[in-house]
C-alpha cells in the first residue's frame, strides 16, 4: 500500500475512532474520479457541531501527540482552516466554499482502504467547493466537468 493511501486511512481511522463526522475534499477526493493531481496535504470537511468539532479536536491530539495543539471549537470559526503543517499535512473546514457538511451528505461517496471506510464528495458536491477563485481550482472543474460528461454517456 502507498504511503499516500496509508496515511489516509490512518486519519479516517482515528475519526472513526472518535465519532467525527467528515468528509473527505479537495484534490484526493477529485482523485476517487480519475482527476490526479499534486497535492501534499489531506482536506477534510467536517459536520458545524460543537460536539463534531470537539470530536475532531481530540482526533487530531491523537494523530498528532508530538504537537501541543491548543485548538477549541472557536477557532474552526475564526479560521477558514484549521491547518496541521506535519506529516501528514492536513486541512479540516467546517466550509468548502459554499458548502458545509450537511449539504454534502445527498451525493458522499465511500471507499474502503484498508478496512477502513472514506467518505468522500460526490461529484456535483466536488464541483461546488472548487467554485471558487483559485486558478487550480478552475482547472479542477474544467476536468471534473469532462469526467462527468463523459461518465454520463452520449445524449440524445
Amino acid at each position: 500500500m502507498s504511503a499516500e493511501r496509508e496515511d489516509l486511512s490512518r486519519l479516517a481511522l482515528v475519526f472513526h475512532k472518535h465519532n467525527v463526522e467528515f468528509v473527505l475534499i479537495g484534490a484526493r477526493a477529485a482523485a476517487f474520479y480519475g482527476h490526479a493531481r499534486a497535492t501534499e496535504d489531506y482536506d477534510f470537511l467536517i459536520q458545524d457541531s460543537e460536539r463534531n468539532i470537539q470530536s475532531c479536536i481530540e482526533a487530531l491530539r491523537e494523530l498528532y501527540p508530538h504537537i501541543e495543539l491548543d485548538l477549541t471549537p472557536a477557532d474552526f470559526y475564526k479560521s477558514i482552516v484549521v491547518k496541521i503543517l506535519d506529516d501528514p499535512e492536513l486541512d479540516v473546514s467546517i466550509q468548502a466554499w459554499t458548502l458545509n457538511y450537511e449539504d454534502t451528505r445527498v451525493d458522499q461517496q465511500q471507499v474502503v482502504i484498508d478496512g477502513v471506510n472514506i467518505p468522500y464528495l460526490g461529484i456535483d458536491s466536488l464541483i461546488q467547493s472548487k467554485l471558487t477563485m483559485r486558478e487550480q481550482d478552475k482547472w479542477d472543474v474544467q476536468v471534473l466537468q469532462e469526467i462527468k460528461r463523459s461518465k454520463a454517456g452520449p445524449t440524445g
